[in-house]
């Protein structure tokens, strides 16, 4: 990813911080506008995983990304290991054929390129803010870098060091969604107007895998966009509340709250003028 590439967005999302200071981005060595690192594997890989639903070429049915037990994390890191490990081995053999040493691209690496680019840039004083994996970042610079300069730091949504990230990765939206289930069973208003979600949002994937829902525009919504819709939990909190609706909705044939996320309409209400 590359955080230069979505500096419109950035740009407004940091506004307030603009009147009085520089925002600095930078992409990190090895992704998109840094000696990005490419190979074969992982493209195809991608290629693969991603919509449409089968292997054009070869007319090949994609096994879904939640193969085996939904319920179980282990089930589901399992999945991950055996649907993307191999791909990622060969991908590393392919980049160390090419000369690339990847010892040089870990994190303690990219904080001292951060440092770096904080001195080449002439700044006496900075501060740090990091989001998501950015927050990892920031605690290398911490650790290794704290009397260069660094005047103040904001984490947003860390990851502590100890912590395997993408190890662990594949079962953060698990978490999300099976805690959503939970609540709602708790609920009872909730659980009174959807009783059973975890069960049925199952139930569900299965159903629109076979016969996919057909929304208004035409386009087909099977159990892949779904899944889509739950994996953006995790950063898009404002999702949250209408899934029980979502599920409900579609279990009936009914899409207005699916496009409503889909398009963002749901949310028009809260955005600016400005970010319209």
């Amino acid at each position: 990813s590359s955080p230069l590439t979505g500096a419109e967005v950035w740009s407004r999302y940091f506004a307030g911080l603009r009147q009085e200071r520089d925002v600095i981005f930078f992409d990190q060595r090895g992704t998109r506008l840094s000696s990005p690192l490419r190979c074969e594997a992982y493209t195809k890989l991608m290629a693969l995983v991603l919509p449409p639903d089968e292997d054009a070429s070869a007319g090949t049915p994609i096994t879904p990304q939640y193969a085996g037990d939904i319920t179980d994390p282990d089930d589901l890191l399992q999945a991950a290991r055996e649907r993307y490990g191999p791909a990622g081995a060969e991908c590393a053999q392919q980049l160390e054929a090419q000369g690339v040493d990847l010892a040089q691209y870990t994190s303690i690496n990219s904080a001292n390129d951060a440092v770096a680019l904080v001195k080449a840039l002439g700044y006496d004083e900075y501060n740090l803010y990091g989001i998501s994996y950015g927050t990892r970042l920031a605690l290398e610079v911490m650790r290794n870098h704290g009397a260069s300069g660094l005047r103040s730091v904001v984490l947003d949504s860390t990851y502590p060091p100890e912590v395997k990230t993408y190890e662990l990765l594949s079962i953060s939206t698990h978490e999300v969604a099976m805690q959503l289930f939970a609540d709602c069973q708790q609920d009872l208003a909730c659980n009174a107007a959807y009783p059973d979600l975890k069960q049925r949002f199952i139930s569900l994937l299965a159903q629109l895998r076979e016969t996919p829902v057909i929304a208004s525009n035409g386009t087909s919504i099977t159990d892949r966009e779904l899944i889509n819709v739950m994996h953006s939990l995790t950063s898009r909190v404002e999702i949250v509340p209408y899934v029980p609706l979502l599920i409900d909705e579609l279990e009936r044939g009914e899409t207005a709250t699916y496009e409503g996320i889909a398009s963002g309409s749901l949310f028009a209400a809260a955005t600016t003028p400005d970010e319209a």
